[in-house]
């Protein structure tokens, strides 16, 4: 397996986001012939992951209307809690390990978390409530009514081309902090898989910045489906080249905990119904 960076997203202003002819790794769809960022205002569901970082991890479809597709988006974001909330949140993880958490916020525009356009601010904090479990799947409690995260750095922020090529082989994001890190599916064409896993890195850890900024690793001898996607207690070996005159190093991961693993919104383009992998 390989492991590389793509280029951190740059900041733009609309005027010089691109219009997609293919999936990229940073930037945003513009309307054609508009001064104004293409409307991607809707509820948008999200996890929760980690305990001393927190992250915020955007539940996308796949969707093809050219001005309006709010959720044809995989975000990655950095996030916080206030302290009281925070530390509510990390006494109830210590009681469900393993266990994923989300977020049900206000509708919102996707762009706007990292564009700033004339009257429409950057988004630096969204009002949400925090669940124990998916907030479309039972069991689950809300165990936060009602918070404020503090929206941080991006880590990744991709949209999705309609028609876009399919990746192959199969292909993660590993991304952490403070010794904590996991990995998440890199979609890019129906039919495909999102999955969050938690794991952890052998000896020859990488940098944390670099961690930060997202690395994405790629399994040449497996295909990009659901069937052969990484498993909890399953160690891989990756090779990484961390570049500036470095020399290159051996990874292993292990996957501790499948956290997420979503087959039907992802299946196709347009919503289906919430079907975990098989």
């Amino acid at each position: 397996p390989t492991l590389r960076r793509w280029p951190a997203m740059r900041e733009r202003s609309v005027r010089d986001a691109p219009t997609f002819d293919d999936n990229q790794p940073d930037g945003l769809h513009a309307v054609p012939h508009s001064s104004q960022a293409a409307p991607h205002t809707a509820f948008h569901g999200q996890l929760l992951i980690g305990r001393d970082a927190l992250y915020l991890y955007h539940l996308p479809l796949f969707m093809d209307d050219p001005l309006s597709h709010p959720h044809n988006f995989q975000v990655v974001l950095e996030a916080t809690l206030p302290a009281e909330d925070e530390s509510a949140m990390s006494d109830d993880q210590e009681d469900h390990p393993n266990v994923v958490y989300s977020a049900t916020p206000a509708p919102f525009d996707q762009s706007a978390l990292v564009l700033d356009y004339p009257g429409h601010p950057r988004l630096r904090a969204l009002p949400v409530s925090v669940v124990r479990g998916h907030f479309e799947r039972e069991p689950n409690e809300v165990i936060i009514q009602s918070s404020t995260l503090e929206i941080g750095r991006a880590v990744h922020f991709r949209e999705f081309a309609a028609g876009g090529a399919k990746l192959d082989p199969l292909t993660y994001l590993v991304f952490g902090r403070d010794g904590e890190n996991f990995m998440a599916h890199l979609l890019s064409a129906p039919p495909d898989f999102d999955q969050v896993l938690s794991v952890t890195l052998g000896e020859s850890a990488v940098r944390e910045e670099l961690l930060r900024d997202g690395l994405y690793v790629s399994f040449p001898g497996r295909t990009n489906n659901a069937s052969e996607r990484l498993r909890q207690g399953e160690t891989v070996s990756c090779r990484f080249d961390p570049g500036d005159d470095a020399e290159p190093m051996d990874i292993e991961v292990t996957v501790t905990a499948d956290l997420y693993c979503e087959a039907g919104e992802v299946g196709q383009v347009g919503f289906d119904h919430s079907r975990p992998c098989p």
